[in-house]
C-alpha cells in the first residue's frame, strides 16, 4: 500500500516525464529547423559563389517525363524489355541483381526494379 509521501512524489514523476516528452518534441522540431536553414545558408553560398546565379536542379522524374512528353519518347517500350529479360529470373530468384545487357544489371528489391546499373 503506497504511503502518503508516494502519491506526490509520483505525481511529480508523471509532472517531469510529460516535460521531458514535451521537451525531446521542440528538440526535435528545432533539429529539424536546423537543417532546415543549413540547407538554405548552403543554397544561398552557392548563388554567392556563382555570382548571384542559382544552380537549377532538375530531377530524374522531371527528365522522364520531357522524354515522353516532348521529344515523344515511348516508356512502355522500355517497360517491356526490362520485364521480359528481369522476370524470369527475379520470379525464381526474387531480391538481387540480375544481368540485362552486356555489362550492366537490373537491381531487384521485392517485386520491383529500382534501377539499371553497370555490372561489377
Amino acid at each position: 500500500m503506497p504511503t502518503l509521501t508516494q502519491s506526490p512524489i509520483r505525481d511529480q514523476l508523471a509532472e517531469v516525464n510529460r516535460a521531458l516528452t514535451s521537451a525531446k518534441e521542440q528538440q526535435k522540431a528545432t533539429q529539424r529547423e536546423i537543417t532546415r536553414l543549413a540547407v538554405e545558408a548552403k543554397r544561398l553560398a552557392e548563388v554567392v559563389e556563382n555570382g548571384g546565379r542559382w544552380e537549377l536542379a532538375v530531377t530524374e522524374h522531371a527528365m522522364l517525363r520531357y522524354a515522353q512528353r516532348i521529344l515523344g519518347f515511348d516508356t512502355s517500350e522500355v517497360l517491356r524489355a526490362v520485364e521480359e529479360k528481369v522476370e524470369p529470373v527475379a520470379a525464381v530468384l526474387g531480391t538481387g541483381k540480375f544481368p540485362i545487357a552486356p555489362g550492366f544489371v537490373a537491381v531487384v528489391q521485392g517485386r520491383t526494379v529500382v534501377t539499371i546499373e553497370p555490372a561489377n
